[in-house]
């Protein structure tokens, strides 16, 4: 039996599962957000720009669901990687349509242990 082929939205995404999040020395979603492939994360003076292969403007990030303004700079910085369930980054238009216009340059998705 032949598996089925993937959809788009499934090669245009890449994941952390919580197996995964243990395994990685990190303290803050922002540690394992620079794992990720094809993540770009810039910090300066407290904002954390997120962004996807480069992209010419920064991912939107949400977090169980709410979206952050501006990537959530303080959030991402002090939201601990051991209250994180999943990662999901969403990297293109096919796989971010229900975000419209603010997940053209890819959505992060975060899903922490209290949301599951």
């Amino acid at each position: 039996m032949r598996d089925p082929p993937e959809s788009a939205s499934h090669r245009s995404a890449s994941s952390l599962n919580r197996a995964q999040i243990g395994e990685q020395p990190a303290q803050t979603a922002v540690d394992l957000l620079e794992r990720v492939a094809g993540m770009q994360v810039l910090q300066a003076a407290g904002n954390v720009s997120v962004r996807i292969r480069a992209a010419s403007h920064d991912a939107l990030v949400v977090i169980d669901g709410t979206p952050l303004r501006e990537n959530g700079g303080i959030v991402l910085l002090t939201l601990r990687a051991a209250n994180i369930e999943r990662i999901n980054v969403l990297r293109d238009a096919g796989a971010t349509g229900n975000y419209a216009a603010h997940g053209s340059s890819g959505v992060v998705l975060i899903t922490t242990r209290r949301a599951r």
